[in-house]
């Protein structure tokens, strides 16, 4: 059999029926002058790993324990318990691979049974099941941390640390924000606070509407599909540190048209996490740009992420950073992303540059 149908098969083997029966004397009574029950144990049949059952009663706070010496194999087993207060109690089992006599606390149980509630009494029987399962297992790590710090993985840290905040030890970090950890949660703020979106934080995260590609990442900013044949893009959109206006990198956007002018690439991203349409009429958009190699000329223009939005500007004649700022009209006043449509008027094989966008 495999291991999974013979667990189940050892399983049902080890259901036990535990019977509360009197003792011969009709109320019979302990040391201390209280009535005392007993309960018999059956067992259909024995594992091979059970060598010791250990029967725990706990009659609020009353804590009864007996065990019963089992032969590993038996097709049958039958014992009573006995010293058991009459009343409302929880019973449960524990089955032993090892000799009850070397049963100690931290002795592993190899079965084990769910506890269940039973009413005994002087006179009557109840029948009840006890059904015996393999246990589980999980490893508990105890770390000693001081007031004010908690532990991540071994180690321990201050409670406001940003990186390793609260139990979760959730890193707060987010391109454009100040990360910050309170009471156990990431509350962070954008660095520029009028670039903050009406949108909720995620997590305690803001969605700011800043991208400056110091993360050295793309900030979520992607190319968009576009038609078959109509594509110029010369290779995957990353963060350079080859080119910036400010900080550490700019978005680099590889340009190769294949001297066919009617080619283009478009990016974009996500204002909100979540999708949410956000209002930026009125709202200002500044951002530097730069080609190199430089051209003159160029069809270019900012976009509500495909949708033609406007905002002409021309390519880069002197090869150096030309920052743009416009005021964003009433059409912009239902929106979920931003974008550029970047377009040469000559042919072209170089990158394209783009840092310091922000809607504010």
């Amino acid at each position: 059999m495999s291991g999974q149908r013979g667990c189940k098969v050892a399983w049902m083997a080890m259901a036990m029926v535990v019977s509360s029966v009197a003792c011969v004397d009709p109320y019979p009574i302990d040391a201390t002058g209280d009535s005392v029950g007993v309960v018999t144990l059956a067992l259909t049949q024995v594992p091979s790993d059970a060598r010791c059952i250990r029967l725990t009663s706990d009659a609020a706070g009353r804590r009864t324990v007996a065990t019963a010496t089992l032969t590993p194999g038996a097709a049958s087993f039958t014992t009573t318990f006995g010293g058991l207060p009459v009343g409302s109690q929880v019973l449960w089992a524990d089955v032993f691979n090892t000799a009850c006599t070397s049963v100690t606390a931290t002795t592993v149980a190899t079965w084990v049974s769910d506890p269940v509630t039973v009413v005994t009494t002087a006179t009557g029987t109840p029948s009840v099941w006890l059904n015996i399962r393999r246990p589980g297992g999980v490893a508990v790590s105890v770390d000693f941390c001081s007031a004010g710090t908690h532990t991540c993985s071994g180690t321990c840290f201050s409670d406001t640390d940003a990186t390793h905040c609260g139990p979760s030890c959730v890193n707060c970090t987010q391109p454009n924000a100040t990360a910050s950890c309170s009471g156990g949660k990431c509350a962070n703020t954008c660095t520029l606070p009028t670039a903050t979106l009406s949108c909720p934080a995620v997590g305690g995260k803001p969605n700011c509407s800043q991208w400056n590609f110091d993360s050295l990442t793309t900030e979520g900013w992607v190319f968009n599909v576009l038609p078959s044949g109509t594509g110029a893009a010369g290779g995957a959109l990353v963060a350079s540190t080859a080119q910036r206006i400010s900080g550490a990198a700019s978005l680099a956007i590889p340009y190769n048209n294949q001297g066919n002018t009617s080619r283009y690439v478009e990016i974009s991203v996500r204002l909100c996490s979540g999708g949410q349409l956000v209002n930026l009429a009125n709202k200002q958009i500044r951002y530097s740009f730069k080609m190199n190699p430089p051209q003159a000329g160029g069809f270019n223009y900012i976009t509500t992420g495909g949708a033609v939005g406007g905002f002409d500007f021309n390519g880069d004649a002197d090869g150096v950073w030309d920052t743009y700022t416009n005021t964003l009209n009433s059409g912009w006043d239902q929106v979920t992303s931003i974008g550029f449509h970047l377009q040469t008027t000559q042919s072209y094989n170089g990158t394209l540059y783009l840092d310091d966008i922000r809607v504010f």
